[in-house]
């Protein structure tokens, strides 16, 4: 060691992580928004199902319309807040895009209840033609709710990239 190294004034760097607050805090944001979402996403299969009972056209054609419309509404929502929070100063924290993104429109869409809807239309009577209705409609669900991000992006952008 040289008398240099003594001169010089004593690090007061704290040895802790600094971040173990923040991380605990965006965790909670997400816990918080699954929670949120996870109740949003079966409010719209029960508003779904007391408009058109079992039985109906929903059990006709095979097709889990209430999750088929909340990838869509969600691929939305998650393309206008990810462009809006996610924009942010170097250094700066946000809790509302792990809140929003990960934690409420993570559990609002779903692609485990699009798969155990294939599956389970698979099971009908005549699979075949369930199969063509299922992936008609799961192809439509994929490229409207791309669209459906899209059009999110572009309105998250707001007037100065439109």
């Amino acid at each position: 060691m040289s008398t240099q190294d003594f001169d010089q004034e004593p690090d007061d760097t704290p040895t802790t992580p600094t971040h173990t607050p923040r991380l605990a805090f965006i965790l909670l944001a997400i816990f918080a928004g699954g929670a949120l979402g996870a109740t949003l996403r079966i409010a719209c299969d029960l508003a779904l199902y007391a408009v058109y009972p079992a039985d109906s056209f929903t059990d006709v054609l095979i097709v889990p319309w209430s999750t088929w419309f909340v990838n869509i509404l969600g691929s939305f929502l998650l393309g206008f807040v990810y462009v809006r929070f996610s924009l942010k100063a170097e250094g700066e924290v946000s809790y509302m895009l792990p809140f929003l993104a990960t934690g409420l429109l993570g559990a609002f869409t779903t692609y485990g209840a699009v798969a155990v809807g294939l599956a389970r239309g698979l099971l009908e009577p005549a699979p075949a033609f369930s199969a063509v209705v299922l992936f008609l409609a799961t192809t439509a669900m994929l490229v409207l709710g791309v669209a459906a991000a899209l059009l999110g992006v572009r309105l998250g952008q707001g007037r100065k990239n439109v």
